[in-house]
């Protein structure tokens, strides 16, 4: 193993130690987050692997149906959880979600959080790092398969939003599908919402208007993603730390380049 990734395992299984008796991780200390990151962007199987002493789990990678989670599975109490993803399958990062909570584990996103994975996994547990020049950001998570998107009231009563809908052509086992899946992803927000009437996916008023305003004017779904002002995550439990929040839509627009991550609307 290089000398580097032997540091960055070294320190990574220091913070990683679900000792009570230590003081919790000072906000500022990036570095120790950073190592994490080293880590987990090393000669390491994708899209999961776990670190030594299951105290680690680093995904890189896309959320498939029937992926194996042995890796979460096995994570110990306190652990760390690194990710880095452009989304997938919404109940497979549901599940995710749920063994994360319930081994209070410590989400680290670098690069970017797409879809499913800013959906579900960076609020999977009660903390998440969000590392410099990364992107977290928001969409629809529809199956295009058998799903639609369709414009209506918001159950916030704050104007109308996208929702997922069942197509007009639609089987009706393919709706009941949909009706499912809808109702686990509004329990899994009901859960994580700081508020009753909170609907997911999260928005603030002006990615709401921006992403509306492009279905009025295309008559269809972009499938453009929205990120998320820090000041807004107080619809949330999870406490989201950034340490540096894109400051402006040409920054995020360089950052999406880098990782063909498409159309990503920055919300100021």
């Amino acid at each position: 193993m290089p000398a580097r990734w032997s540091l960055a395992l070294a320190m990574v299984l220091i913070i990683a130690i679900p000792d009570k008796s230590r003081a919790q991780i000072d906000e500022a200390d990036w570095s120790l987050y950073h190592l994490a990151v080293e880590y987990c962007r090393g000669p390491l199987q994708r899209p999961i692997a776990s670190g030594p002493d299951r105290r680690i789990v680093c995904f890189d990678g896309w959320i498939d149906s029937g992926m194996d989670l042995s890796a979460i599975h096995d994570l110990q109490d306190g652990g760390l959880f690194v990710v880095r993803s452009f989304g997938g399958h919404a109940a497979t990062a549901m599940t995710m979600s749920w063994l994360l909570r319930d081994r209070h584990a410590t989400v680290i996103v670098y690069d970017y959080c797409m879809s499913a994975c800013a959906g579900f996994l960076l609020i999977a547990s009660d903390q998440a790092y969000v590392t410099g020049e990364s992107i977290v950001a928001w969409r629809v998570v529809d199956d295009p398969q058998t799903e639609c998107v369709s414009v209506g009231d918001a159950d916030d009563r704050r104007g109308k939003r996208l929702r997922r809908i069942s197509c007009p052509e639609s089987s009706p086992e393919q709706e009941q599908k949909t009706k499912t899946a809808i109702r686990a992803e509004r329990a899994f927000y009901a859960d994580r919402a700081a508020k009753p009437e909170f609907e997911g996916p999260p928005d603030s008023p002006y990615t709401r208007r921006t992403v509306k305003n492009l279905y009025d004017e295309f008559g269809t779904y972009r499938r453009v993603a929205w990120m998320l002002n820090p000041r807004y995550h107080v619809f949330l439990k999870t406490k989201i730390i950034y340490e540096a929040y894109p400051g402006h839509q040409e920054e995020v627009d360089a950052l999406a380049a880098r990782h063909r991550l498409g159309t990503v609307i920055h919300d100021p």
